[in-house]
């Protein structure tokens, strides 16, 4: 008999077992919460978009500034807040697969009236927005100084890098490869203004004289983890060849122009935050290097 009353409570216990075993699990519920993204949704004018390159979520904060100043106050040339793709980016970067229309009961929508996000997720889903909202707004937060040098060397000079490259130093580095290079009485170094952007913004220093035009624009994009800085740099500059003569002139004499020396780079770079990068741009009859050097303000 009692083996009779064990076996039936076994398969009672199997029955359960089973029975539990097919209950569908039940999913997590969905938790509305509201997030403030002001300073991520203004766009904020630029002189050229981040590179395609450069891996920044913030690529899609910055627009073109606007080519004439009267365009500045058209509203209705440009949006006045960047919402939806904040919006793509969450949705595409936090389980893509829980928001409707995806499969999913995740919801997400923008209150213009305070500049926030409403958003229906799970608790995980939660947690894993904050953390990306929090690293958006540190990066949008952050400013990078850039130090911009001028090195012109005579022609044939055996301590600068080849075309195409560049040489990194750190501040140490730094110290001795300029007192080796101005050791030579026909070495010149030009310290030109520091240019302070936001995360991902480009700038143009542009300086007009009567011995020379440069304008070089640099745009830094911080790394994720901050340590580092991708730079994409531009410089053009004409040099004047007997300047001096064209500056001081009779008002009955004729003005020959002088003959520019035109000297032009690209570039494209990485380099840890704070070190020195050492780009060549030859010219006919010297070497000119231009020394950039970036700093993440935290």
């Amino acid at each position: 008999m009692w083996q009779y009353f064990l076996l039936v409570c076994m398969f009672l216990e199997g029955a359960v077992a089973w029975a539990d075993h097919d209950k569908p699990i039940s999913k997590s519920p969905l938790i509305t919460r509201t997030y403030r993204v002001a300073d991520l949704v203004v766009p904020i004018d630029t002189e050229r978009l981040p590179d395609a390159s450069f891996d920044s979520p913030l690529r899609y904060l910055y627009r073109l500034r606007p080519s004439t100043p009267s365009a500045r106050f058209n509203r209705a040339a440009a949006p006045l807040c960047l919402s939806e793709p904040l919006i793509e980016l969450i949705r595409s970067r936090v389980a893509p697969a829980s928001w409707e229309g995806r499969g999913g009961r995740g919801a997400i929508s923008f209150v213009p009236e305070n500049m926030s996000l409403q958003i229906q997720q799970s608790e995980d889903g939660h947690q894993a927005i904050d953390a990306l909202l929090s690293e958006l707004h540190r990066q949008v937060d952050l400013q990078v100084s850039v130090q911009l040098r001028l090195l012109v060397l005579p022609a044939g000079s055996q301590q600068v890098p080849a075309s195409g490259g560049f040489l990194s130093f750190d501040d140490q580095e730094l110290r001795r490869f300029l007192t080796r290079s101005q050791s030579r009485p026909d070495a010149v170094t030009i310290q030109l203004p520091r240019i302070t952007l936001a995360n991902a913004q480009a700038g143009t220093l542009t300086i007009d004289s009567s011995t020379a035009d440069l304008q070089c624009s640099v745009q830094p994009v911080v790394s994720g983890d901050g340590h580092h800085v991708s730079l994409r740099v531009t410089y053009a500059a004409r040099h004047f060849q007997n300047a001096v003569e064209t500056v001081v002139l009779r008002q009955d004499q004729a003005s020959t122009p002088a003959k520019p020396q035109v000297l032009r780079l690209a570039a494209k770079f990485t380099v840890p935050d704070g070190r020195t990068a050492v780009l060549p741009v030859k010219g006919p009859d010297h070497q000119v290097l231009l020394l950039v050097t970036p700093r993440v303000c935290h």
